[in-house]
């Protein structure tokens, strides 16, 4: 099994759109338009971050990671933003899953309020495809956080993270749940954890 990381390209939406969807059925909002809406939050989530990678196994994008809240460059993915938002905003669904991201947003930004320190970077988005799950590849992939969260001398990563994703791996690595909050996300109830990640109490 050869896994590269590298630079996450446009041409890596679709694939990791659909593993978006797999995991958080972005089609509960839209049939018709479930991968649009799931690259759209894929698009949302790497604008303006400082650094997005996408995991390749044999060659094709199997994860994603999503760092923010470092010193230097941002990626600027307005454009493809824009041009996703376009085929998008007029589907029925759309308002509704921009309104639970929205939410999700607040519920974060809460909670970092409280509890997030300068010292750490922010984990946008981390995500592993499900049938490459149980090899190893969330460990490598949040390892790869902490590499180049450490390279910009960060000394943790902090994050969210809910009931419909195995949290149960972050608490495994050693992340410490701060935060507990109980909403509702495309009309079924969600609850959602903020995470530290402290490098030095990583097993």
């Amino acid at each position: 099994m050869g896994i590269e990381m590298r630079p996450t390209e446009k041409s890596d939406y679709p694939a990791l759109s659909r593993i978006l969807d797999d995991e958080w059925r972005f089609s509960l909002y839209s049939q018709e338009k479930a991968l649009k809406l799931a690259e759209y939050y894929l698009v949302d989530c790497i604008n303006g971050a400082n650094v997005s990678v996408t995991m390749l196994v044999d060659g094709e994008p199997k994860g994603l990671l999503v760092l923010r809240d470092m010193e230097g460059d941002t990626i600027d993915a307005s454009g493809d933003l824009a041009e996703v938002y376009s085929e998008v905003k007029d589907d029925p669904g759309f308002s509704g899953c921009q309104a639970d991201i929205d939410n999700l947003h607040d519920i974060y930004e809460r909670s970092a309020e409280r509890n997030k320190s300068s010292d750490w970077a922010e984990l946008r988005l981390l995500i592993v495809s499900k049938d490459c799950k149980g090899m190893g590849l969330g460990k490598k992939i949040l390892n790869e956080a902490r590499r180049i969260a450490e390279s910009f001398g960060k000394d943790g990563v902090f994050f969210y993270t809910d009931t419909d994703c195995n949290f149960g791996f972050y608490d495994h690595m050693g992340a410490e749940k701060v935060s507990t909050d109980d909403t509702i996300c495309a009309g079924e109830e969600l609850t959602v954890y903020g995470y530290r990640w402290i490098f030095m109490n990583a097993p």
